[in-house]
């Protein structure tokens, strides 16, 4: 008794008026109240309730278990058992819980909870027939926070983001984190009317999405993010996996479309989705079965004599039909395939080229095969080039490795390092769509590029539009003046190759020239060039 309320070392006996003034005021009634009734019934009391100790003010946590002993006598009518401090067992049970139900780093409710005001939240709209909302919210390239400042750094911006988004939210709504740079938030009782509702959330998501691209002020500086947003309106037929998988994909969407959106779910997605979701399947067996092939678009000199080719990947799938290579290679690259594929088109690109190529084209013939930062970034991508090259014994001087500006942006040390190797192993590499990224000058100067390749989208209106012009005009001359190869895709017209020529390109690639043809008609172009003297 001492040690729990402070009653003197010489007294066994808790008085009433000292342990009521000790038990918490928003305790007090309740406890008190139970023990009145033990006392008017002659029963037994137990209960719990918390103390706020006289010396220090602490709070602590009491186990009371006693029984009524009537007096006789002179005697009064006593409680008479044991008093336990039971605070760390509380404290214990209360961090479990917080563990169980809430974040550990944000404080918000994890997925459990959210799972269960979800559930909640459809319910509510089933009795009163109305809506509410679930915004699913992504930090756009998390990723990169993490791997240029680290996780710390990482977890303060979750920290500040999370806080941000809760302190605009009605105390009726949720927020929590479902998972990794993920959130959650929950828009209750929208109204009755589907159109009102969804102006109310949009306007909700713009007015968040404005607060998450402010300035981050973290330990290593300044921070700005953006985020995706991911939209599904809430009715009372809906459940919970139903919702969630909507405005996952809403938000998927939102990435899709060029991040930092706000998009909402649609009928149409969950199609798009299970076809999203087949073709990756789909893609993992043709790469398997090698049923992915290798085309050939011919690049030709001014005077239309053969330079090289670019190899470009097709997927003819047997009832699908043409997959357009933008759809598939994304998938690749998305779900981990692009290595796969990468090993797959260069080892057929090499088979064709010494089996049936190579004989009928000039020694200075070249192909050009399109390499992928993932693919760049496998610890083993050198060896596994020199491994397939090695195998069809093809010497390394014919082959120019593509890469894209987006490329020397991830990772670019180790790019370097990769690219340096392989151009002491005899490789050429050709910078593809020059001027529509970020490439830095010093990047150009670091890196072994041998080739610049104009991007079509200026090449497309070169003759027409002054800007092209100017552009174009501008990485012929950087090209000139740092002795690097220059050449035009997407030459589709007479008058554009004329343009360039003028301005001192003489290069090209393009449907002016041939399409990206399959091997037996590639051959074909090849031997029509060559008995025309010229292109055709």
């Amino acid at each position: 008794m001492h040690k729990i309320y402070g009653v003197p070392k010489s007294s066994d006996e808790l008085t009433y008026s000292t342990w009521s003034n000790t038990v918490h005021p928003e305790d007090f009634d309740q406890t008190s109240r139970h023990l009145e009734q033990a006392i008017t019934q002659q029963s037994g009391y137990k209960d719990e309730f918390r103390i706020v100790c006289p010396n220090t003010g602490n709070i602590k946590y009491i186990l009371a278990d006693a029984t009524y002993k009537k007096g006789y006598g002179d005697e009064s009518d006593r409680m008479i058992g044991v008093n336990i401090d039971i605070t760390d067992l509380k404290q214990a049970e209360q961090k479990i819980e917080r563990l169980a139900y809430f974040d550990s780093l944000t404080g918000l409710p994890n997925r459990f909870t959210i799972n269960d005001r979800l559930g909640q939240t459809i319910a509510f709209c089933n009795r009163n027939a109305t809506y509410s909302a679930l915004i699913f919210i992504d930090i756009d390239d998390f990723k990169k926070v993490n791997d240029s400042a680290g996780h710390i750094v990482g977890d303060e911006l979750l920290t500040q983001f999370s806080r941000r988004l809760q302190a605009k939210i009605r105390a009726a709504d949720t927020i929590g984190r479902f998972g990794g740079d993920e959130f959650i938030v929950i828009l209750n009782n929208l109204g009755s009317d589907r159109g009102a509702a969804q102006v109310l959330v949009e306007r909700f998501a713009f007015k968040m999405q404005a607060l998450t691209r402010r300035p981050f002020a973290l330990s290593h500086g300044s921070f700005l993010v953006s985020a995706s947003f991911g939209i599904t309106l809430i009715e009372g037929r809906s459940t919970v996996d139903d919702v969630l998988r909507q405005a996952d994909m809403a938000m998927y969407k939102a990435k899709g479309i060029g991040r930092n959106r706000v998009h909402f779910f649609d009928p149409l997605m969950q199609k798009e989705f299970q076809e999203r979701i087949d073709l990756e399947r789909a893609l993992g067996l043709a790469i398997s079965n090698e049923e992915i092939e290798p085309y050939f678009q011919l690049q030709v000199n001014q005077d239309g004599t053969i330079r090289g080719a670019e190899v470009l990947a097709r997927w003819h799938h047997p009832d699908k039909g043409y997959i357009p290579p933008a759809k598939f290679i994304n998938i690749a690259e998305e779900v981990g395939l692009i290595d796969r594929l990468g090993r797959l088109i260069l080892k057929k690109a090499c088979t064709d080229f010494k089996r049936h190529i190579e004989k009928q084209v000039p020694d200075d013939f070249v192909l050009s095969i399109n390499v992928s930062a993932a693919q760049i970034l496998q610890p083993d991508f050198v060896r596994s080039v020199m491994d397939v090259l090695e195998q069809g014994d093809l010497n390394p001087e014919k082959i120019r490795i593509e890469i894209t500006e987006t490329v020397l942006l991830n990772s670019s040390e180790i790019v370097s390092l990769r690219l340096l190797e392989l151009k002491g192993k005899g490789f050429k590499f050709s910078l593809d769509d020059f001027g529509t990224g970020y490439s830095s000058l010093t990047m150009l100067k670091n890196l072994p590029i041998d080739e610049l390749k104009i991007d079509q989208s200026f090449v497309r209106d070169v003759s027409t539009n002054p800007n092209s012009a100017a552009i174009t005009r501008s990485i012929i001359a950087l090209s000139q003046s740092m002795n690097i190869n220059v050449i035009a895709e997407g030459v589709e017209e007479e008058r554009h190759r004329e343009t360039l020529v003028g301005m001192g390109c003489h290069a090209f690639q393009g449907y002016l020239f041939s399409k990206p043809l399959p091997l037996v008609d590639f051959l074909s172009k090849i031997e029509s060039i060559k008995s025309e003297g010229g292109t055709k």
